[in-house]
């Protein structure tokens, strides 16, 4: 089993087979202490792989063996595996009522980390509805880093376009050997935050940087701690950065696979996501109808679950678009394809 604890993407294949295995040998053991262990690690690997199928089969497993042995630790990962599954349906309250669940279970044995896997996964919730404007009143960009979890930290500024504290956190960040840090638990979580930083920057060195890194999971789901922080596609950064390089081919391509895994997970919250920034790269080519329609379907998916980070990414887009379709700088589109004049 100890096989299993290092998940890395060139891993994959050999993780999945000996999890798999495992599973089934603890299926006809009826081993739940086993079946609890490789059905969490399956569900990782299927989550990075894209299969839904057997992420959902896993999470069945898991709580079947929470119920057979009633071990806290299975039932506090249990719960993060729910959570997770909640927060790509895109329901944000069922996702918060179950990571409450697994801070009370990981509380309930004294699990290390458990506060700091809560407050990722509220951090990840509240930047999807909206919740971290509150905020933006308490930095302003020259906090001091000794102390503070800086991933975290340059996660915040960016959802809060807190530019100055952004260029300090990341070049902080940078300012290390990246390979001595990619066996750790939280590098996914790290390196997704220090990409979407760069990306909102136009961070060209820092892009570059980053790039080898990402392209590792090329093809694959992005996938932080112990269901902690899920990030859909690695193919949408790919693809933004193929198109801050002026890649449209690539970017183009690399934008239709994101979509592609995100819709085959399931994933409402990641597809809406990638058709925003799909729009917004339209956009910038000056495919106004393209855009358009992305940024519609995309608002179409986001509004009903209240995801307000991607209907302000598209917002102003619509905006734009509809002020140039109308002529008049008063123009105003509302989302969902409601264009008219206020």
């Amino acid at each position: 089993m100890t096989s299993l604890w290092h998940l890395t993407p060139d891993m994959c294949a050999i993780q999945e087979e000996r999890s798999t295995e495992l599973l089934h040998a603890a299926q006809a053991r009826r081993d739940y202490d086993a079946l609890g262990s490789a059905a969490h690690f399956r569900a990782m690997v299927s989550y990075l792989t894209g299969r839904p199928e057997a992420l959902a089969a896993s999470a069945a497993d898991m709580q079947r063996s929470v119920q057979a042995c009633g071990q806290p630790f299975f039932g506090f990962i249990s719960a993060c595996v729910e959570q997770a599954l909640a927060f790509l349906r895109g329901d944000f309250a069922g996702a918060e009522r179950w990571a409450d669940i697994a801070l009370r279970t990981g509380n309930s044995f004294g699990a290390d980390g458990t506060e700091g896997s809560h407050g990722v996964q509220m951090f990840m919730i509240r930047r999807e509805t909206g919740g971290l404007d509150r905020f933006a009143g308490f930095v302003d960009g020259s906090e001091r880093f000794a102390g503070r979890w800086v991933p975290g930290l340059l996660a915040l500024y960016t959802e809060l376009n807190c530019e100055r504290g952004m260029a300090r956190a990341l070049n902080h960040l940078l300012n290390r050997n990246l390979g001595d840090h990619t066996d750790e638990a939280q590098w996914t979580m790290e390196l997704v935050f220090m990409t979407e930083a760069a990306l909102a920057l136009g961070n060209r060195e820092a892009v570059h940087a980053l790039r080898p890194f990402i392209a590792r999971y090329a093809g694959k789901n992005l996938l932080a701690g112990q269901f902690v922080a899920l990030f859909g596609s690695a193919d949408r950064y790919l693809a933004r950065i193929a198109a801050l390089g002026g890649d449209d081919q690539a970017a183009e391509r690399l934008f239709g696979a994101a979509l592609e895994m995100d819709r085959r997970m399931g994933s409402v919250v990641h597809v809406s996501e990638t058709l925003a920034r799909q729009a917004l790269f339209e956009a910038s080519r000056g495919r106004a109808e393209a855009a358009r329609r992305l940024a519609d379907e995309a608002c179409a998916i986001a509004g009903p679950i209240g995801q307000v980070r991607v209907l302000g990414l598209v917002d102003s887009l619509l905006t734009g678009i509809s002020r140039v379709r109308m002529g008049s700088p008063t123009g105003r589109s509302k989302c969902c394809g409601c264009w008219q004049r206020d």
